[in-house]
């Protein structure tokens, strides 16, 4: 089985990928910490938080000028795309993957045609996974504590421990003032709440996207997203 990580809209995905068939896991995460995590990524690539000022940086991100398009954009796309197709797009949570590993790699298994025996179950093969693909067992991996690495030869311009960082939720309160708090939280509402499907926590303290009473999440994909 061939795994492929990608930050691409769905609308820019190449048709042959669509066509296939192939089955494409979407994480998405609260917009606010999507923006903490961008805004350090960006810091560490640059070296220099004076390069990236969060305020100028937060007004970007809230306007859409970013990396990939707008993050409310970018997810309405794939679970709009996810409900004509649930058979090919599973769409995660963030939030509930860390919550629920166990109960999702199970969920994930079956997504992609390859369940989990009672055996394997009984012999802990899913407990052994999840603590495999842990932030902290990856994170501490000699791969990726490396500040340079190359593919083929070529130097990646990109260090390998940039993409690890903390993978915490909620992350967000230590960096976002109530003013922009609620300027996030009043476009996640107008963007998500025409989407019936998806169920919008719109509190002080947390503010997620979840499919209602049916998400679904893996840890597999914790290697192609950013650990921050």
């Amino acid at each position: 089985m061939a795994l492929f990580g990608s930050h691409i809209p769905y609308s820019l995905l190449p048709e042959s990928m669509i066509e296939s068939g192939c089955k494409i896991v979407y994480v998405m995460w609260d917009p606010k910490d999507v923006f903490v995590s961008s805004w350090h990524f960006a810091v560490n690539v640059w070296e220099d938080a004076a390069t990236v000022p969060l305020d100028d940086t937060f007004d970007m991100f809230c306007d859409g000028f970013v990396h990939c398009g707008a993050y409310w954009d970018h997810v309405v796309e794939y679970v709009k795309t996810s409900l004509k197709s649930p058979d090919t797009i599973l769409t995660i949570a963030y939030e509930d993957l860390i919550e629920r590993p166990v109960y999702n790699v199970k969920k994930l298994a079956n997504f992609i045609g390859q369940p989990f025996t009672m055996a394997e179950e009984d012999q802990g093969v899913v407990d052994e996974i999840v603590s495999f693909c842990s932030f902290d067992k990856l994170s501490n991996l000699e791969v990726n504590k490396t500040k340079a690495s190359s593919i083929d030869g070529i130097p990646i311009a990109i260090p390998n421990d940039t993409f690890f960082r903390k993978a915490k939720i909620g992350d967000w309160r230590n960096y976002l003032d109530d003013e922009k708090r609620e300027r996030i939280d009043g476009i996640t509402y107008q963007k998500f709440k025409d989407i019936g499907t998806l169920s919008r926590y719109m509190g002080s303290t947390s503010c997620f996207i979840q499919l209602q009473g049916h998400c679904l999440t893996h840890f597999i994909l914790l290697s192609f997203i950013f650990f921050y």
